[in-house]
């Protein structure tokens, strides 16, 4: 069986959407197509990724965070130099 695989020509808005930063080695097409396969996304994710990512609204998201995220259990670490403003 032979797969016909094309990854999004345009990878550096991928990468600038925070999506898709593992497509730069072998390694990282081989890990995104085996989760793509593995979650039924179809051949295509790469190519519909940046359209789903922006078309997710602020509202959406901040709902999304507010079932997920459990505040009282909630670690906030800063790497770096930190500055109080």
């Amino acid at each position: 069986m032979q797969l016909d695989v094309t990854i999004a020509d345009d990878v550096e808005e991928l990468v600038h959407l925070g999506a898709i930063d593992i497509l730069v080695n072998n390694a990282g097409i081989a890990g995104f197509l085996q989760n793509i396969e593995f979650f039924g996304l179809g051949l295509d994710h790469d190519l519909r990724l940046p359209g789903l990512l922006q078309a997710v609204t602020l509202d959406e998201a901040n709902a999304a965070a507010r079932r997920i995220i459990d505040p009282d259990r909630a670690t906030l670490v800063v790497a770096g130099p930190y500055q109080e403003t």
